[in-house]
C-alpha cells in the first residue's frame, strides 16, 4: 500500500508539475508577458489534457501476434501473471508488418493510479518462464520515446566502459553507482 500511495502522490506530483511547468513557458515565450494569445493557452490546455489522458496508458511489448487472436485474453494472462485483473481497453498499436516483431499492444485504464499500479507491478515479469520477453512500458510521446532511446545508448555504451559499476536510467538521467561486493564466504 505504501508503494501505491507513493506511485500515486508522484503521479499527482509530476502532472502538476509538468502542468505549471508548460504554463510558464508559454508565459515566458509570449511576445507580450501580460498577454497570453488564445492559441498559446488552447495549446497548452491541449497538452496538459493529453498528458493527463496518457497517463492512464501502458504499452506492453512481446505478446505474441495471430491471425484470430484474443488480445484481451492475452493481457488478461499476462496481468494473472503480475496477481492482477484490472479491467482495461486493449487494442495493437502500429502497422501490420512482415511478423518479425509483435505489435505493441496498447492498454487503456480508467485511471492512473491502476496504469501506475501495473508499471511497479510489471518488473515481475523478468522473473517470469511463460512471460519473461513481455515487456510493459509507460506510454509516452515520440518526444519522450527519442529522449528515452538516448538514455538507453548512453547506459549502453557507460556500461561497456565501465563493467565494474553500476548503471541504470532513474528520473530521466544516468546513474552511475558502484557494484556491491559480492560477501559470500
Amino acid at each position: 500500500k505504501d508503494t501505491l500511495l507513493a506511485s500515486v502522490q508522484s503521479v499527482l506530483t509530476d502532472t502538476v508539475q509538468s502542468g505549471i511547468k508548460s504554463y510558464s513557458e508559454a508565459v515566458r515565450s509570449s511576445s507580450d508577458a501580460n498577454q497570453i494569445s488564445q492559441d498559446t493557452l488552447k495549446y497548452v490546455v491541449k497538452a496538459a489534457v493529453q498528458e493527463e489522458d496518457r497517463g492512464k496508458n501502458v504499452m506492453m511489448f512481446g505478446v505474441p501476434e495471430g491471425e484470430s487472436e484474443d488480445l484481451s485474453l492475452k493481457v488478461q494472462e499476462v496481468f494473472s501473471e503480475l496477481g492482477m485483473k484490472p479491467s482495461a481497453d486493449v487494442c495493437r498499436v502500429g502497422k501490420t508488418g512482415n511478423g518479425a516483431r509483435p505489435r505493441p499492444v496498447k492498454i487503456i485504464f480508467s485511471c492512473t493510479t491502476t496504469a501506475r499500479h501495473v508499471l511497479v507491478q510489471a518488473r515481475k515479469l523478468r522473473d517470469s518462464a511463460r512471460f519473461q520477453n513481455v515487456f510493459i512500458r509507460a506510454d509516452r510521446t515520440l518526444e519522450e520515446r527519442a529522449a528515452h532511446k538516448l538514455l538507453i545508448e548512453e547506459v549502453k555504451r557507460k556500461r561497456e566502459e565501465e563493467p565494474g559499476k553500476k548503471h541504470y536510467i532513474k528520473g530521466g538521467s544516468v546513474v552511475t553507482e558502484e557494484k556491491l561486493a559480492d560477501t559470500d564466504t
